[in-house]
């Protein structure tokens, strides 16, 4: 029983009671035993009262057990405070949390490459929690004794995309051209008007996105070093060619088919003078809602934005962004606001992502280091591999709209 864990009062006058029951039973016991009586209606009194006993204890037993394991949760409750919040598990620290790979790691030389398969989760998650939405979100970390890190654009499509996983290298379905409703009120009886549909063919293969970066060998000794490495040269290297593929990609060779390659042009903002950034994408919102497209989604290129952002009104505040509050998801006529470098300054997308476009994981993570490639051996060289396999289907390329930005915005 726990320490502290006290009888009630009443507990106490219970089996107080129960016990000087006992003994008057066990002494009538002793009496009619000697004098060759029944015992059966003294034993059933006796066998009660120890009932009632053992009541009393499996009561405070099964409370000091809750009791042990609330003093548990309490006290880890208070380590997890204590710590802080727990930061996200990146690529990096995921692989160096392998308990193979460190055995790999201190093993002798010679070493063959050693491959580590974080299963159960894919690279978009990882990439999803290095997704710059806004200013200031999710700079990586600059680990002491490292160089700085390179100057990191904004790249943010990928969470504007419904995605999903497929086991196939090749995806066969189906892209809606054309829709005919002629759907209307019918007479009892008569024949009812049928509407068409037309759809195209289409197969979206799936795609790799690769490379591999060389270190010095005594970054297998340093394991901080070596996580550095895999998160800011190789998480980012396949982030920012994906977030191009799934804007610009043009479906030739081993490229994606991009967004943009199926947009349609956006119509111009009205009045065609004075229009600003904000007039187009709300032109362009408004016109694929009319077509029964409700958009929740755009892009556009982070110089465009900070012309809008800093615009003023006659007394000095800013109009349509806060700089002391920049949020990390923005939206704009209610759609999530991406900003990508990858964007073509001067342009801008609006689109229905979800449900006329599906974006599909093929592979986990693969990171591959090996210290047997090429003459890495004999120069202490290790490489690094990491890539990730990916396909992107558009259902409908009519729910997307692409756009110029206004001259003067």
């Amino acid at each position: 029983m726990s320490e502290g864990l006290l009888l009630s009062d009443q507990d106490k006058q219970d089996i107080l009671k129960l016990f000087n029951g006992m003994k008057g039973m066990y002494t009538q016991l002793d009496t009619d035993l000697k004098a060759g009586k029944p015992v059966g209606e003294i034993k059933t009194q006796i066998d009660k009262a120890t009932a009632d006993i053992v009541a009393v204890q499996e009561k405070y037993t099964a409370l000091a057990l809750r009791t042990d394991a609330a003093e548990v949760k309490a006290a880890d409750l208070l380590r997890r405070l204590q710590a802080g919040p727990e930061m996200p598990k990146g690529l990096g620290a995921s692989v160096m949390a392998d308990e193979a790979f460190k055995t790999y790691l201190q093993s002798p030389p010679p070493r063959v490459a050693y491959t580590v398969v974080l299963k159960g989760k894919t690279i978009a998650e990882f990439l999803a929690a290095k997704v710059i939405t806004g200013v200031g979100v999710n700079f990586p970390q600059i680990i002491p004794g490292f160089p700085a890190i390179p100057p990191r654009p904004p790249i943010g499509v990928r969470p504007l995309f419904p995605s999903g996983r497929t086991s196939a290298s090749l995806i066969d379905y189906v892209e809606e051209t054309s829709f005919t409703n002629l759907a209307a009120t019918v007479a009892e009886g008569a024949a009812k008007p049928q509407s068409t549909k037309t759809y195209t063919p289409k197969s979206a293969p799936v795609r790799t996105i690769a490379h591999y970066f060389k270190v010095g060998k005594q970054s297998l000794a340093d394991a901080q070093g070596l996580e550095a490495n895999i998160e800011n040269n190789g998480i980012y290297g396949i982030q920012v060619v994906e977030d191009g593929q799934l804007l610009d990609g043009d479906g030739t060779g081993t490229n994606l088919t991009g967004i943009n390659k199926n947009a349609v042009a956006a119509p111009a903002p009205a009045p065609a003078t004075g229009a600003t950034l904000i007039d187009a994408i709300g032109t362009a919102y408004f016109d694929l809602a009319s077509k029964g497209f409700l958009p929740d989604g755009t892009v556009v290129n982070p110089a465009d934005w900070g012309h809008v952002s800093l615009l003023k009104n006659s007394l000095g505040n800013y109009l349509f962004a806060n700089p002391v509050d920049y949020s990390a998801i923005q939206r704009i006529w209610g759609m999530r606001l991406a900003q990508s470098a990858n964007q073509v300054a001067g342009t801008f997308t609006v689109g229905a992502f979800q449900g006329n476009s599906l974006l599909l994981d093929r592979e986990d993570v693969n990171v591959q280091v090996a210290t047997q490639n090429e003459d890495d051996f004999i120069k202490n060289i290790v490489t690094i591999l990491i890539e990730e396999r990916l396909a992107l289907l558009i259902y409908q390329p009519t729910a997307f709209e692409k756009g110029v930005v206004p001259a003067g915005t």
